[in-house]
């Protein structure tokens, strides 16, 4: 991206929930001078007419006439338009529609040619020296509606159908200007934009409001196949402006390649500043601009590791550097303001296996890193939030592992290569895992079972565990696949009970056995089964994930529950050899009635129920021992659980 809010968020998480709470601050942009200044990009077939949507960051004061801000191309034989959005000599955000036989639609006044109604709900004022968010979009139906940071401000039905008869390039901060065919003989006049354009932005789909938003908010998908122009502005030098949509619609400053009057000036602020924020505990961080100091406070002493040739380097906050990424542990959560000299650009050495890098003063897609060798192992760029998850973006400010077939270089860049060959390529690996179980904690996930096939194995590789305390699940051997009927899963957690996500597939039967402190295992194993959730107890490290033959129990039985002692969940499991009517009550010592968990006919199988401690009046009871029953048919047997508080 090429700019930054700043941002604060309402969660200890990391990168959960953002409020914007000042205004939008690109760090580089283009700036037009109102005289003869544009960006030209030449015509491509993908351009869209009909159905539509452009958007773009605009700061401008009150325009003398009508300000382009983008606009589809003259058409064969005169100066006009498929479509233009602009800002009229009020102010005001507005766009022209122009339909095959040259008739002009303006909207949301709807002052010129008339077509359709309209309904103006906010105010569409932007010249006001200040950064805004403008969009629009047009469906198949003929549905226009304007935005104005992320708000819809107007919105028209039945609107004119702009025209298809469209071969010339398409225009930015700049459009030729009578509404209307030009009177003979007179040269039209052509409307320019005086202020500043960030991220110009076009799909040849309507996007819905909630997508609005998100544009306003966060980042775009460059990875859509309807995103056919995204220049971000961010070069900030030479003449190429550079699209980093899958379409490629390169443009470049003024009318030519050439140097000229007609182009726009890069405007590229001297400082930059970014906040960004950091977890209680341990953290993946990056430095992200050229700065004189460390700015974080709260951080332990002597926390800092880098990763170099397999191991964890401990080293001083004072000797940070930009493309290197750091473990860094704090008391609390909260947040860090750095500034300094922006980095646009950062060339970073790999060596073979895991590295610990950081990215630029900018957020780039994870697909558009220069990778020129295909070092880079699909699947294997991770960020950490609390776990590790896998990246889509590298943010500023923060560190991310990946994994490299060797050694060699990689490019973060804030501009896109001008050829997709040359970027790393976004990983399908995920799709070969479709149709496997699952076991999920937080945002990470196993997948398991002795039917799969994978081509690459490395891309399912997890990096090094984090520091402790954290929280971490992989399988044996640092992966998040097992393709055998018997698996090994390493646990890591920070002290306290982990909550599982478990979804098995097919009808399928898996056991899951804890292997205690001395090496063996329990005797009682976990039973899953289609979707469960489940919680296991923080002391055990390990656990054995083991295919079941058996579909159907033999014998009723009631298990012991896991874990004991607990607090505040527990499992109570139970076998079913028959369909029987079931009632599973969980009593006090004096043989009270706490709650009844079941009181139903349950076919023949594996079952299992949580108890969250709580009565059946949904309050929670007290520490102490508890007895849970089952009745099935003529069975009958009880157990004994034990509450910690």
């Amino acid at each position: 991206m090429s700019h930054c809010h700043i941002l604060e968020h309402e969660d200890a998480g990391m990168m959960t929930h953002w409020v914007v709470v000042d205004q939008y601050q690109p760090t580089i942009s283009l700036q037009f001078d109102g005289n003869d200044d544009r960006v030209t990009v030449p015509y491509d077939s993908s351009f869209p007419t009909e159905v539509f949507t452009i958007s773009a960051w605009v700061k401008l004061n009150q325009p003398e006439g009508r300000a382009a801000i983008i606009a589809r191309g003259e058409d064969n034989d005169s100066y006009n338009l498929s479509w233009q959005l602009f800002v009229s000599s009020l102010g005001e955000l507005e766009i022209m529609l122009e339909d095959e036989n040259e008739q002009n639609f303006c909207y949301p006044y709807n002052d010129c040619v008339s077509m359709g109604a309209c309904t103006i709900i906010g105010d569409l004022f932007i010249a006001d020296n200040m950064w805004h968010h403008v969009a629009a979009t047009r469906d198949g139906s003929g549905t226009l509606s304007i935005y104005i940071d992320g708000e819809l401000r107007a919105s028209c039905e039945g609107t004119g159908i702009p025209s298809s008869d469209n071969y010339q390039n398409l225009s930015i901060g700049c459009t030729f200007g009578f509404i209307g065919p030009p009177p003979d003989g007179i040269e039209p006049p052509i409307w320019f934009f005086t202020g500043q354009i960030d991220e110009p932005t076009m799909w040849n789909e309507s996007l819905s409001h909630e997508e609005i938003v998100d544009l306003f908010i966060s980042n775009i998908n460059i990875n859509s196949p309807e995103l056919i122009g995204y220049w971000t502005f961010n070069e900030g030098d030479g003449q190429i402006v550079s699209d980093l949509s899958l379409a490629e619609n390169n443009g470049y400053l003024g009318d030519s390649y050439e140097i000229d009057s007609s182009d726009p000036f890069w405007d590229i602020p001297g400082q930059g500043e970014l906040i960004v924020d950091h977890l209680e505990n341990w953290n993946l961080i990056g430095v992200p601009f050229e700065s004189t100091s460390f700015p974080c406070s709260g951080y332990v002493e002597e926390s800092l590791y880098s990763f170099e040739n397999g191991n964890y380097v401990n080293g001083s906050v004072d000797n940070m550097s930009t493309g290197s990424g750091y473990w860094l542990r704090f008391d609390e959560a909260g947040t860090c303001t750095y500034s300094g000299e922006p980095v646009n650009e950062l060339t970073i050495f790999l060596t073979e296996d895991w590295n610990l890098i950081s990215g630029i003063s900018f957020s780039v897609p994870v697909n558009s890193i220069i990778d020129p060798d295909n070092l880079i192992i699909p699947g294997t760029v991770y960020g950490f939030d609390g776990t590790y998850v896998e990246a889509e973006t590298i943010e500023p400010g923060y560190g991310y592992w990946l994994r490299s077939t060797g050694e060699g270089e990689i490019t973060i860049s804030s501009s896109a290569p001008l050829t997709k060959s040359r970027t790393f390529q976004p990983p399908e690996h995920l799709s070969t895992v479709a149709d496997a179980n699952t076991l999920k904690l937080g945002k990470q996930t196993l997948y398991f079972g002795n039917e799969i096939e994978v081509e690459n194995m490395l891309s399912f590789s997890l990096p090094p565990k984090p520091p402790a305390p954290s929280t971490d699940i992989r399988f044996s051997g640092n992966t998040k696949l097992c393709t055998s009927d018997e698996c090994v899963i390493e646990v890591m957690n920070n002290g306290s009970p982990l909550t599982f996500e478990c979804e098995i597939k097919d009808g399928e039967f898996w056991h899951l056995t804890p292997v205690i402190a001395n090496g063996t295992e329990w005797s009682a194993a976990i039973l899953l089964t289609d979707k469960e959730q489940l919680t296991l107890d923080s002391g055990v490290e390990q656990w054995i994930l083991r295919k079941s033959t058996t579909t159907v129990p033999t014998t009723f039985a009631l298990h012991p529950s896991y874990p004991n002692p607990f607090n505040p969940i527990t499992t109570l499991r139970y076998d079913l050899p028959e369909q029987a009517q079931v009632t599973l009550t969980v009593y006090d010592l004096m043989g009270r009635e706490v709650t009844q968990l079941i009181n139903t006919t349950q076919k023949a199988g594996f079952r299992s129920v949580q108890w969250d401690a709580t009565n059946s009046f949904g309050k929670p009871v007290s520490a102490g021992v508890y007895l849970y029953q089952i009745r099935a048919g003529e069975f009958v047997q009880t157990k004994k659980m034990v509450l910690l508080k």
